[in-house]
């Protein structure tokens, strides 16, 4: 089997943002792992706006790439004990694109948790879409303090980790993907 498709979803649009830091380490790791082809799919490059006015307005380039992918694994920032509203309009630009596509999902805090709560908080909607959600999270909290001023990861261990959520995601799509084909 070729490798499959894999996007990362950046969960925020923020300036300054230090979940992309986490979001490179798991590009990084992900194109060293054997078995996924990876992009990454940033809210800034597709210029969706936080206006609730219009939530269901479509971008062409994300339901491409949505469409493509194999599997999703998405990095979500914690805000106030859920998650940023832009990833919300994000999701919610598309819905036939997701039903039954795997997704992990990373959490990333500032404090001890992790992004757990804004893991938690999101569930219902992911199930909603029809997302199959893996059973094996990743979270990084005190992400200001997990990499050096270059970006590089302080503490090895959480690569290990990465690749763990990244087994679990393949073996994931394969069986989807499988049941797709064949069972139409």
């Amino acid at each position: 089997m070729q490798d499959l498709k894999v996007v990362i979803i950046v969960g925020t649009s923020r300036e300054n943002r230090e979940s992309i830091k986490v979001v490179r380490l798991i590009e990084k790791v992900t194109k060293d792992f054997n078995g996924f082809k990876v992009k990454v799919l940033d809210p800034i490059e597709f210029n969706f706006s936080e206006n609730d006015l219009e939530p269901t307005r479509s971008n062409p380039g994300y339901k491409k790439m949505i469409e493509e992918a194999d599997a999703l694994l998405m990095v979500i920032p914690e805000y106030n004990h859920a998650y940023p509203a832009i990833l919300k309009r994000v999701l919610d630009s598309e819905y036939s694109v997701y039903l039954h596509k795997p997704v992990a999902l990373v959490g990333v805090s500032s404090g001890p948790w992790g992004g757990v709560r804004a893991i938690e908080s999101i569930l219902p909607v992911l199930r909603t879409l029809g997302l199959v959600i893996s059973r094996r999270d990743l979270n990084f909290p005190n992400v200001q303090d997990l990499f050096d001023q270059q970006g590089n990861l302080k503490d090895e261990k959480y690569i290990q980790r990465i690749e763990k959520a990244l087994e679990e995601l393949l073996w994931l799509a394969k069986v989807l993907k499988c049941g797709k084909e064949n069972l139409s």
